[in-house]
């Protein structure tokens, strides 16, 4: 489990003080998954390395799509709290967004990628 911090010690024990040049997270899509999936294991991202998180919930940018099913069945997963906790988690980064939403038609087709 990725968001949980044992999963560093899990990975040092696998392959040691290993270094990744990418790291993708295609996680649980969640804002307070996909921060606490990067506070975890972004210190195993090579300097020159890329994260890409996937299938994001741009919540700061969806003002018009706050009515989807799924954000209105899962209001404790998908609400500007667990958001501001995801950017605070990732604002000392650089950030590149990849919006793919229209030509996808899905409010998460949308990916973080970032560089240290």
């Amino acid at each position: 489990d990725s968001t949980k911090k044992t999963i560093q010690d899990q990975i040092q024990k696998q392959w040691g003080d290993v270094k990744f040049d990418v790291i993708i997270d295609d996680g649980l899509h969640t804002p307070q998954a996909n921060a606490d999936t990067f506070l975890n294991l972004v210190e195993f991202l090579h300097d020159d390395g890329v994260y890409y998180i996937e299938d994001v919930w741009p919540l700061d940018i969806m003002k018009d799509e706050w009515n989807h099913s799924w954000m209105k069945k899962n209001p404790t997963k998908y609400n500007m709290e667990k958001w501001n906790y995801f950017e605070s988690a990732i604002k000392d980064y650089n950030i590149k967004r990849h919006d793919l939403r229209v030509d996808s038609n899905m409010p998460d087709s949308y990916i973080f990628e970032i560089r240290k």
